[in-house]
């Protein structure tokens, strides 16, 4: 299992990890941190990592991931 830390894509940011779980969930793109490129849950079909997020404050939270 890896792990995958995100942040908002195209300028979006979050206040909280809530507001990114809905948005990771709708499938929104994310920018990975990890990996130095966009994201979205498009591209993990079969997702068993674990997402993380920054949030503004720099705060690093774990997203709750639907069922996909």
């Amino acid at each position: 299992m890896s792990i995958i830390y995100v942040k908002g894509a195209y300028g979006r940011h979050y206040d909280s990890s809530q507001n990114a779980e809905k948005d990771w969930n709708a499938g929104k793109d994310f920018f990975s941190i990890t990996d130095g490129c966009y994201c979205s849950t498009r591209d993990f079909p079969t997702l068993m990592d674990t997402v993380y997020v920054e949030l503004n404050n720099g705060k690093i939270c774990p997203l709750k991931i639907g069922v996909f």
